[in-house]
Formats: structure tokens, C-alpha cells, sequence
């Protein structure tokens, strides 16, 4: 009976000794089943990983896009600035024009009137 005495009482102080450890463990547990349950899997890293890529190839698409459409707005601003200094260059020429015919309506009203004059002599 001593030694079923004794092995209770060592029971009873190994049982009192490892509650804390289990409650430890318990504790840790908990924890870890948090940690798991916040991580990604494999195959949600593996769909991240794949939009990633799609997003980037889209990023590259667009900024060839990008620097074709400024290339092209860049060849509008040049052909604009040539029309506007053909129009310039039309508008000095008409301008020239407009002083000749002034001119040659002047001389001829002068010639007119000169003919008159001398028709008067006659």
C-alpha cells in the first residue's frame, strides 16, 4: 500500500506540475491556429502571384500605348505649327496682293481719268 500511496502522491505532484505546461500549450495552440488561419495558401499566392504578372504585362502594354500616342500628338503639334506658318505665309502674301491691286486700281483711275481729259482736248 506505500508504494500505491506513493505513486498517487507522485501522480498528484506530476499533475500539478505539468497543468501550467498544458495551459502554455494550450495558449499556443490558440495561436498558432490564428497565425494559420490569417496566411495565405499556396494556391492564393499562386492567384496573386498570376494577376501580379497580368497587371504587369498590362502596365508594359499601356506605356508602349502611352508613348505612341505621344509620338503621334507629338507629329500634330509640328504639322499644326507648319499650318500655321503657311497660313502666316498666305496671309503676308495676300496682304502683298491687296497693295498691288490697290495700287494698279489707283493707277488706273489716274489713267481714266487722264483719258478723259485728253478725250476734252480734242
Amino acid at each position: 500500500m506505500m508504494s500505491e500511496d506513493l505513486r498517487e502522491m507522485l501522480q498528484g505532484v506530476i499533475s500539478e506540475s505539468i497543468k501550467p505546461i498544458k495551459k502554455e500549450l494550450q495558449i499556443l495552440n490558440r495561436r498558432v491556429t490564428a497565425i494559420e488561419s490569417n496566411m495565405a495558401t499556396k494556391q492564393e499566392l499562386e492567384n496573386l502571384t498570376t494577376k501580379i504578372d497580368t497587371v504587369t504585362h498590362q502596365v508594359a502594354s499601356n506605356s508602349e500605348k502611352l508613348d505612341v500616342i505621344t509620338e503621334e500628338q507629338n507629329q500634330i503639334k509640328q504639322a499644326t505649327m507648319d499650318t500655321k506658318e503657311d497660313a502666316t505665309s498666305l496671309k503676308d502674301g495676300q496682304e502683298r496682293q491687296d497693295k498691288i491691286l490697290e495700287s494698279l486700281s489707283l493707277r488706273s483711275l489716274e489713267q481714266e481719268t487722264d483719258i478723259r481729259d485728253l478725250k476734252r482736248i480734242k
